[in-house]
């Protein structure tokens, strides 16, 4: 994954929060899985790690 120039390796588990202004792009050398969540920047202010579940 690239964000802006950095290349960021994402492996299992992984957990790779971007900025909305932050260029993204994935590329994939085998089969890769992956869940997109969205929100509007700073909308979720009531949530917070404690209500995450990471597997």
């Amino acid at each position: 994954m690239t964000l802006d120039t950095e290349a960021v390796t994402v492996t299992e588990g992984s957990c790779v929060r971007v900025l909305p202004t932050v260029v993204r792009t994935m590329e994939a050398k085998t089969d890769m899985q992956y869940i997109c969540v969205q929100a509007k920047e700073g909308s979720l202010v009531q949530f917070g790690m404690g209500d995450a579940e990471l597997c």
